[in-house]
């Protein structure tokens, strides 16, 4: 029998690009749709392997769940009976059947509680945090998406794969959404390529080991307030407004005890 010819494979599409400072800007339907500058913080190329480095031992050290545990003589059921008398018997002395050199006895030197934690000043880590960032946009891999339009209210996997092929040839892909929406989630989890994270949840390996970065417009702010010391912009909308109403409550007590001295004088006179 003839062998089958091997379907050649499709020509990846080539991801949009965009000035130097800026992101490609990704529409609802997947279009390019022009530019977007981004924050300097994430412009600015560092060379710190270092701090790096260091960083993403932490994360991995940090991830480890430190469960593996082994029994020793103690936590190991039985024996607690002397299996012979101590003297006449011709053999060696024992205490218990559940001594390291018996079998089924306990483990000597076993893992056992261990603690991988490690600690990292937060200076270091929002710093090595930039650089991943920094240097995924200086290769152009860093999206902004305005939004993400599927096919009714109970998209499907086609549709979500659809979606990224108009954008491009991502790769393995990082979505970070400000909130997740868990219909287009449960779309997009049959896909090995594509890992959905929102900016509290988005680890330092996966700017590093991803392919591509795509960052919904609203949480581009919180993704900027985990690279610098400034809180997010809503934070500071919120102590601003904070602020003015106590600022407000002030002076409506101002006017209240200039009225009330005003009507104090007026009695006395």
């Amino acid at each position: 029998e003839p062998k089958r010819e091997k379907r050649e494979a499709a020509p990846s599409k080539p991801l949009p690009t965009a000035p130097q400072g800026h992101a490609p800007l990704i529409a609802a339907d997947g279009s390019s749709s022009g530019s977007i500058e981004l924050p300097a913080v994430f412009t600015k190329v560092r060379q710190n392997a270092a701090t790096l480095f260091q960083a993403f031992l932490t994360e991995r050290a940090n991830a480890r769940q430190a469960t593996s545990a082994t029994k020793n003589r103690a936590r190991v059921a039985g024996g607690g009976r002397k299996p012979w008398r101590q003297k006449g018997t011709g053999r060696a002395r024992q205490g218990s059947i559940r001594s390291p050199q018996w079998r089924h006895g306990g483990v000597v030197f076993g893992p056992n509680g261990r603690q991988y934690w490690q600690r990292i000043p937060e200076k270091m880590r929002k710093a090595a945090f930039a650089d991943a960032m920094s240097a995924r946009v200086a290769e152009g891999r860093v999206l902004v998406v305005e939004g993400l339009k599927l096919n009714g209210d109970r998209p499907k996997t086609r549709d979500v794969v659809a979606w990224l092929g108009k954008i491009g040839d991502t790769g393995t892909t990082v979505f970070v959404w400000n909130e997740i929406d868990e219909s287009a989630a449960r779309a997009a989890a049959n896909l090995p390529d594509l890992e959905l994270r929102t900016p509290g949840s988005l680890r330092l390996s996966d700017v590093i080991d991803s392919d591509t970065l795509l960052v919904m417009r609203p949480a581009l702010d919180a993704l900027v307030a985990r690279a610098t010391n400034a809180p997010p912009k809503h934070a500071v909308a919120r102590e601003d407004a904070a602020k003015r109403e106590a600022a407000m409550a002030g002076e409506g007590a101002t006017a209240r005890e200039a009225a009330t001295s005003a009507s104090r004088e007026t009695v006395n006179a």
